[in-house]
């Protein structure tokens, strides 16, 4: 799951699940994001995130 904040530490989306495969701001459009969000899964890009794995084996992106 992941929160985001704004630079004030206000919460502006919370308990967004980490969905390979997916947008994961596409249903966020009201906020005024300007780019995608998305988790990939090294050698399985089906793959689930696990906690221990995030930024060793999964990572994610933001694509403007």
């Amino acid at each position: 799951m992941m929160d985001i904040s704004d630079n004030l530490g206000n919460p502006m989306v919370c308990g967004v699940p980490l969905v390979t495969g997916a947008d994961l701001l596409a249903q966020y459009g009201y906020l005024g994001f300007q780019g995608k969000l998305y988790i990939v899964t090294d050698g399985f890009r089906a793959g689930v995130p696990t906690f221990d794995g995030l930024g060793v084996s999964s990572r994610l992106y933001y694509e403007i």
